[in-house]
C-alpha cells in the first residue's frame, strides 16, 4: 500500500490528498485583448453553413475577445475575477490561447493545471502514485474549490414562449447593438450572493 499524506483545514475539510492528482497554479494575471469576432449571418437558407463563404458580415460591432496563453497545457481550468464568458481556444504549436467574451483588461484570471515536477527552486514536497505519476508538488499553490453552484434555470417566458432573461431572477443589462432589421442583442446576467470583502475567482463551465 502506498504512503499517503492528507492535509485538512481546522474545520476538517481536506486541502489535499497525495493519492489523488492535484491541480496547481500555473499562471495568473489580467486578460489581454486578442481580437474582435464579428457577427455573421448566412447568405441564404440553401447554402452550406460549413463553408466560410456562406457567411457574411452583418456590419455591426462584434465581440471583443480577451484571454491568455499557456505553453504545453495538459488539462487547465481558468478562474476569473470579474466578467467573462469562455468562447474558445486557439492553438499555435505547443501553445494554446484561452479566449473570453464580455471581459475587459481589468478581468483577472487564475489558471490551474495538473501538478508537474517543475524543478522549482527551494525545498518542496512531492508525491507520486504507484504508476509514477506526480500527484502533488508543494511548490505550486494548490487549487481549493470552496463552493459549487448549479446554473439557474431560464427566466419567465414572453408571449412567444421565449425566455425574457437567460437565468431565473436575472436581468438584462442593456442592448449591446441593434441592426437595420431591428434585431438586438442583450447582456443577460444573474447575481449570486457572496460574502463581502473577499476576492472570488469563478470557473463557469456553463453559459446561456
Amino acid at each position: 500500500m502506498s504512503a499517503r499524506l492528507i492535509a485538512r483545514t481546522e474545520s476538517g475539510e481536506i486541502l489535499y490528498d497525495t493519492t489523488k492528482i492535484s491541480y496547481g497554479l500555473v499562471k495568473s494575471g489580467y486578460l489581454s485583448y486578442f481580437e474582435n469576432w464579428r457577427q455573421l449571418r448566412l447568405r441564404g437558407i440553401n447554402v452550406d453553413p460549413n463553408i466560410g463563404s456562406s457567411w457574411i458580415d452583418q456590419g455591426v460591432p462584434g465581440e471583443d475577445q480577451y484571454g491568455f496563453t499557456l505553453e504545453n497545457p495538459r488539462s487547465p481550468i481558468a478562474f476569473l475575477v470579474g466578467r467573462g464568458v469562455v468562447t474558445g481556444v486557439k492553438e499555435n504549436g505547443s501553445s494554446k490561447s484561452y479566449l473570453f467574451a464580455g471581459a475587459t483588461a481589468n478581468t483577472k484570471y487564475y489558471c490551474f493545471d495538473l501538478m508537474q515536477d517543475d524543478n522549482a527552486d527551494g525545498p518542496s514536497l512531492k508525491s507520486w502514485n504507484d504508476d509514477s505519476v506526480l500527484t502533488f508538488n508543494s511548490g505550486q499553490p494548490a487549487l481549493n474549490v470552496i463552493a459549487a453552484i448549479e446554473a439557474p434555470t431560464y427566466g419567465a417566458l414572453d408571449s412567444r414562449g421565449r425566455p425574457l432573461t437567460a437565468y431565473i431572477n436575472g436581468y438584462n443589462e442593456r442592448i449591446r447593438f441593434q441592426d437595420a432589421s431591428g434585431c438586438a442583442q442583450v447582456h443577460s446576467l444573474v447575481n449570486i450572493p457572496l460574502s463581502a470583502g473577499i476576492e472570488y475567482a469563478a470557473f463557469l463551465p456553463w453559459s446561456r
